[in-house]
């Protein structure tokens, strides 16, 4: 769009000293008219990316992401670095049911052969009525 700008302003000021006698390119008006044309035309585009980055920024949806994905890393690093065993409950989206599910380090009591079967186990889903 500079390009454009560049251009536009090359052609107001240096066309009139190039162009013939009665030439629209030779009218004083010449250089007010395309400065005030790429302004608007300029202000517009500015303003589209402008509304542009404020709903980017300040859409509810996204702003829930991106709270929830720095939620979710934080939480990996304590699920994964915990010594102590992490049971993260949910009620489901109907409110009929719970998930939960066991850190890994739930694992770590089960050494052999009962890891297969902790293993098996390490996360556990209960369908619990919650009324």
């Amino acid at each position: 769009m500079w390009t454009v700008l560049v251009v536009s302003y090359f052609v107001s000021c240096v066309a009139p000293a190039f162009a013939p006698d009665g030439s629209w390119l030779k009218d004083p008006s010449l250089s007010m008219v395309s400065e005030s044309f790429m302004d608007v035309v300029l202000k517009v585009l500015y303003m589209g990316a402008i509304i542009e980055v404020h709903d980017a920024v300040f859409d509810d949806g996204a702003r829930a992401e991106r709270r929830l994905d720095e939620l979710r890393r934080m939480m990996s690093v304590v699920w994964g670095s915990s010594s102590d065993v992490i049971g993260v409950s949910v009620r489901g989206a109907g409110g009929n049911n719970v998930t939960t599910m066991i850190s890994p380090t739930y694992l770590s009591f089960y050494k052999g052969e009962g890891a297969a079967k902790a293993l098996a186990s390490a996360n556990v889903d209960v369908d619990v009525d919650v009324d």
